[in-house]
């Protein structure tokens, strides 16, 4: 299962465009199989309503740069009292489109030979209404590929997005459980460094998990918001005592809501042990890797 490039779109225009067969398998995610040409391949086209507003707001940046841009490159030729070189005007305009590449291929641009003007040369152009069209068609959406025939989209959906989870497990040992790369040697030291990251994201995968079986996974919170909470309350007169600290809060908290519910629904044994393991992971983590 693996993702295909933008490209490849409009191989699938006409698929893109109807709107039956499309099948919601979550809030904002709808998707549709799609049968290879040579029937050896099946394809996902996917539509998401979160990227498509990403992809939009991002064009319409892009999209004013470029005018922007034009304009302003317009004004100086006009404004020019002397011949220009019309290389070093296609090389701007190059390098224009090149830092709005998302948004370069919407534009028709030309320099056309002037000699009523001092320039010498007359900009014009104009934006692709066609582009503009395939852009609100195809914002959003993206496409799957697989060999695999008789899953359901469902499945094939599900299985693509455990590749994200996989990349994920690597910005956590990075970012979250803050194990950077050491650069060992032996080959014992080795062993031991890969022995401890495996250690640290099974706790953290562990920590998620009891997390969201004591009730706080139903908002933003994650292992690493319980962590930094930790570090400013400390736990000294039980977990009774760590709720009573959320009570004297002056600002709301997402974890603080949460916590209270857990407790009241007498899961903040589960709890407890997720602070303490959010704490104990991080810290012990660090003492380890520096002996190895």
């Amino acid at each position: 299962m693996i993702g295909t490039a933008r490209s490849e779109l409009g191989r699938f225009a006409q698929q893109i465009t109807e709107k039956t067969d499309w099948h919601q398998i979550r809030e904002d995610i709808e998707v549709k199989i799609c049968r290879g040409p040579d029937g050896n391949e099946t394809f996902l086209l996917c539509r998401s309503a979160s990227r498509s507003e990403k992809e939009k707001a991002m064009h319409e940046r892009f999209s004013q740069r470029i005018d922007e841009g034009l304009q302003s490159l317009g004004r100086r030729i006009e404004k020019s009292k002397q011949t220009l070189d019309r290389g070093q005007l296609e090389r701007q305009i190059g390098r224009l489109l090149g830092q709005n590449s998302r948004a370069a291929a919407r534009y028709s641009i030309s320099l056309l030979e002037d000699k009523t003007v001092p320039a010498g040369v007359r900009l014009k152009w104009n934006a692709r209404p066609q582009w503009d069209d395939w852009a609100r068609l195809s914002e959003g959406t993206y496409i799957l590929r697989s060999n695999i025939h008789d899953w359901t989209d469902e499945q094939l959906w599900k299985t693509y997005i455990q590749l994200t989870e996989a990349e994920a497990a690597f910005r956590i040992q990075k970012s979250d459980l803050c194990i950077r790369p050491i650069w060992h040697h032996k080959q014992d030291r080795i062993k031991a460094h890969f022995l401890i990251c495996f250690l640290a994201y099974v706790l953290w995968k562990t920590l998620q998990q009891w997390q969201s079986r004591a009730g706080l996974g139903r908002r933003s919170c994650s292992p690493q918001s319980v962590h930094e909470f930790t570090l400013v309350h400390r736990v000294s007169k039980g977990w009774r005592g760590w709720i009573a600290a959320f009570a004297g809060m002056t600002e709301p908290s997402c974890l603080r809501g949460e916590i209270e519910f857990s407790y009241k629904n007498t899961k903040a044994k589960d709890t407890g042990i997720a602070m303490f393991l959010a704490f104990v992971t991080r810290r012990r983590v660090k003492v380890i890797l520096r002996a190895c």
